[in-house]
């Protein structure tokens, strides 16, 4: 009988376990995770003291790169092509061509070296810090563009570009040209850790003061709390009308433009989350004490192939052969990308007309994902 107890008890742990809605990464356990990019199976952790972690089997396992490293407080890391950038604590940005095997500082121009933000659009790249730095020559020269203030959070959708500071929000449709704030109320909106585009919506967190949410290009700013646990946001990730709040009490989901959050934290051993990436169907989390792993399709009720949502465009035909045609049905000059089902961009460009004709005769056959702003559709290549 006592054997039965027994083996009951471990089929009921391993049952919850089997159905928990996070994962641990192993290896990262107990490590303050402040930041995470995903390149298909290859992921990248910076950590607060012990530098980068590399990951090249989808987090099951973890080497260390800091070779060339000043400093191991990383606050930031972004990755386009070959190149991965990294920001760090009083050292600046430094730049990796090899996978991380290798780090070389790239701060020509950069007064401060303390970089909180990075961001990439194209061929230019935006360092956040005391005011915000521009690259158009891969790190190499670095070239002052606005503000006084810190630069906490960086977001770029097309070429709108939305920055988070510690006194408001600053808005550029230019890709960086010309800038606007849209603060309403400095004093109200300090220190705006997390901020992310959802089609024409800003979400920005705002310290101790929760999700603020502008439906009309960052003219007015609402209140959006109900059901969130703790209002200090550390982290904002979205894919279609989810959007996912990392906050000091877990991670929050809402589907309806922050009207109710919905606490998905099942299998987190730690609820400080300083960080949320999503990366096609995959969501990682970074927390103060490791990181953690999970999918759109379980943390959601219905999944992300099954839920798409009436997107602004139209894919046809579906199933495609070689060519695919968009009819873009609100606006020109949109940025696409399409994505395999291991989340790498195998291609991205330029919805130019309202009809749009792609060849992609050159993709493999498959399931993919055509991705305009957060809007998101499904289309099989055969």
């Amino acid at each position: 009988m006592k054997k039965l107890i027994i083996f009951i008890i471990l089929l009921i742990i391993n049952t919850l376990f089997s159905y928990a809605q996070w994962e641990e990464c192993k290896g990262l356990s107990g490590k303050n995770v402040r930041c995470i990019a995903v390149k298909g199976d290859t992921i990248f952790a910076g950590t607060w003291g012990e530098g980068v972690f590399l990951s090249t089997d989808n987090g099951n396992s973890w080497t260390t790169k800091n070779n060339g490293l000043t400093n191991l407080i990383v606050n930031c890391i972004a990755i386009t092509d070959d190149k991965i950038f990294i920001g760090i604590w009083e050292g600046g940005v430094f730049l990796s061509t090899d996978n991380g095997e290798n780090w070389i500082a790239r701060n020509n121009g950069i007064e401060i070296l303390e970089v909180l933000s990075l961001a990439i659009n194209d061929n230019k790249i935006f360092a956040g810090e005391i005011g915000l730095y521009y690259s158009t020559d891969k790190g190499n020269n670095w070239i002052f563009d606005i503000g006084t203030y810190i630069i906490y959070s960086i977001d770029i959708s097309n070429d709108t570009v939305i920055l988070g500071t510690d006194y408001g929000i600053f808005l550029s449709s230019d890709n960086g040209q010309n800038w606007s704030n849209k603060t309403t109320d400095e004093i109200s909106f300090r220190h705006i850790y997390s901020i992310a585009i959802c089609n024409n919506n800003y979400i920005i967190g705002v310290e101790l003061k929760g999700i603020f949410i502008s439906t009309d290009n960052g003219y007015n700013w609402i209140e959006k709390n109900n059901g969130l646990k703790n209002l200090q946001i550390y982290s904002i990730a979205n894919i279609r009308n989810y959007i996912f709040a990392g906050t000091g009490n877990g991670i929050f989901l809402t589907s309806n433009l922050g009207n109710k959050w919905i606490e998905k934290n099942d299998g987190l051993t730690n609820l400080h989350i300083n960080s949320i990436i999503i990366s096609g169907n995959r969501i990682f989390a970074g927390t103060f004490g490791g990181l953690f792993k999970s999918s759109i399709s379980k943390l959601t009720s219905t999944g992300l192939i099954n839920n798409i949502d009436t997107n602004s465009f139209e894919i046809i035909p579906n199933p495609a052969y070689d060519i695919l045609i968009i009819k873009n049905q609100n606006n020109k000059n949109l940025r696409f990308k399409i994505i395999n089902l291991f989340g790498i961009i195998v291609s991205q460009g330029l919805l130019t007309e309202e009809k749009t004709i792609l060849n992609i005769s050159g993709l493999s056959s498959g399931v993919y994902f055509f991705r305009v702003g957060c809007e998101t559709t499904k289309f099989i290549k055969q």
